[in-house]
């Protein structure tokens, strides 16, 4: 499973969903305060959960600690689980026992002490799309080693027709955003034509039933699968304010209460596609 735990910080990769969660930058605030990024995944084990210190306004610096050493609980059906601290300098918060299960429906609620910081938030997990169509399930790309350079512009030229378009079916949420990665082991690579070689992309949230791939983007040969994840509305929210006017220093959107950031649950439905090479 591919965590939104670098950029996206959510990558999400090359993209940045948060608000400085790549860079743990959080200067947004005349005081210290405490800065959660924490996701649940439908069927998915608990391992996304991460504290920092924020920066404040009058501090040099684009570096917000991580904090180690909180109480973090989540609660579902009234039974409390605690958290524990992930290896590493890192902030991040993890459930070992195999007892919680994070299902399509549950409310959960998370409860934070530090210091003399209390965090309470909730979200509940979204209902997955269903009915994913891929245009292509067989793609096929020229064998680049063997292909003279006309083939290759004429084939550049006319890979519009290749890309794969996605639909998928939901009426209970309106914001998505889609995964591509390459499931092989050791997937041999396309061609040093397309420069950065990604087996896993992150694409931005959207708010439609539909999305391209396009070939561009895949870079291995193989089996690839593409997850369409429903997006909670607090972290549609924190997205669309990402781009804050830096004049106005408004703290960005959030629903943790007693600090900032978002606590959220995504859940997804997949679907295949493998890349062939052509003679």
């Amino acid at each position: 499973m591919i965590k939104i735990k670098t950029f996206l910080i959510l990558s999400i990769i090359s993209i940045i969903f948060f608000i400085s969660c790549e860079n743990n930058s959080l200067a947004i605030s005349e005081t210290e305060s405490i800065a959660v990024q924490a996701y649940l995944y439908a069927n998915e084990r608990i391992d996304d959960i991460r504290i920092n210190s924020t920066v404040t306004l009058d501090v040099d610096t684009n570096y917000a600690p991580p904090i180690n050493d909180a109480e973090v609980i989540l609660i579902k059906n009234d039974i409390e689980y605690s958290l524990e601290s992930s290896a590493g300098d890192s902030g991040y918060y993890h459930y070992s026992g195999d007892d919680l299960k994070v299902e399509t429906g549950d409310n959960f609620i998370l409860k934070i002490n530090y210091k003399d910081h209390e965090i309470y938030a909730e979200t509940t997990v979204p209902i997955p799309s269903t009915n994913i169509v891929l245009s292509n399930t067989i793609l096929e790309v020229p064998d680049f080693e063997n292909a003279g350079f006309s083939e290759i512009r004429e084939w550049k030229k006319n890979s519009e027709s290749s890309n794969i378009d996605i639909t998928w079916k939901n009426d209970n949420a309106t914001w998505f955003y889609i995964i591509l990665e390459n499931t092989e082991e050791n997937p041999e690579e396309i061609e040093t034509m397309f420069g950065d070689k990604m087996r896993k992309r992150i694409f931005p949230p959207i708010s439609d039933l539909k999305f391209q791939i396009r070939q561009q983007s895949i870079t291995h040969l193989g089996r690839h699968r593409i997850k369409v994840y429903t997006v909670n509305n607090e972290y549609a929210d924190l997205y669309s304010s990402r781009n804050q006017d830096s004049r106005d220093l408004q703290e960005p959107l959030t629903n943790i209460e007693g600090g900032l950031g978002v606590f959220t649950a995504f859940s997804c439905d997949s679907a295949i596609f493998t890349v062939i090479k052509g003679n």
